[in-house]
């Protein structure tokens, strides 16, 4: 069993938090998994920015909570902050490094499934992602004056049976589509050369490997922020000297 070890500093500003995240990017190596957690507004946003810099991206940094995932590349004909990164589209070794950050924020599905979840015989999506035909199925047991008043085009309605009476919930189609995000998570994970950053990751929970480094980031003043670096041995590298 992996014996998760703490580090802890603290930032005085925005400016500091980015930097400390340009600091951590700069030493990724391909395949690691973040995941940070704090509340809203909590500076991770700019401790991305500062991480996606540290890596290499050129790309647009902006919180992903509508889109649910962006993906900063690693620009091969640029450089990081540190010269020691120092890469060309030329040379061979090229191929060995991490190409790209793909972030993640489950804010909007984590929200939808608090809201939706039943303490009844309800369809548990985290547990379960229905197939077509089962909520084909499911539907089809209600009328279709039923179905049209529940569903509205950004919305699919799973119905469920409780003992003697019908009870209905309606989840959002972002709700369903947190149980299909773990299997889309999975194949990223597998995948040495990509860095995936995870915000809100309650919903994907499961799939989230015990490797990984969490990042507690909490308020304690208007621009000032305290981080805790949970990590297991195999990431050291990550946090020695940082």
């Amino acid at each position: 069993m992996s014996i998760v070890k703490i580090w802890q500093t603290n930032s005085t500003d925005s400016v500091a938090t980015e930097k400390l995240g340009e600091r951590l990017g700069q030493r990724l190596q391909g395949g690691e998994v973040i995941e940070l957690v704090s509340d809203l507004g909590g500076g991770k946003t700019t401790f991305v920015h500062g991480l996606a810099k540290g890596f290499g991206s050129i790309d647009k940094v902006a919180s992903p909570s509508f889109t649910i995932s962006k993906v900063y590349k690693r620009d091969l004909r640029k450089t990081s902050s540190n010269p020691d990164r120092i890469i060309s589209a030329t040379n061979s070794s090229s191929f060995d490094v991490p190409l790209a950050i793909h972030h993640f924020d489950f804010y909007r599905l984590q929200l939808d499934l608090h809201q939706h979840s039943r303490k009844s015989n309800l369809l548990d999506l985290r547990k379960t992602p229905p197939s077509p035909d089962r909520i084909l199925s499911a539907t089809n047991s209600f009328s279709s004056l039923d179905v049209a008043k529940a569903t509205s085009p950004s919305d699919k309605t799973v119905f469920a049976r409780d003992n003697s009476l019908w009870e209905r919930t309606i989840l959002r189609k972002s709700s369903l589509d947190s149980g299909l995000m773990e299997y889309e998570l999975q194949d990223i994970l597998d995948d040495p050369k990509i860095v995936v950053v995870v915000e809100w990751g309650d919903v994907v929970r499961r799939v989230l490997p015990k490797n990984r480094l969490t990042i507690r980031i909490t308020k304690t003043g208007e621009n000032s922020r305290h981080f805790e670096f949970a990590y297991p041995e195999s990431l050291y590298y990550l946090v020695e000297n940082l």
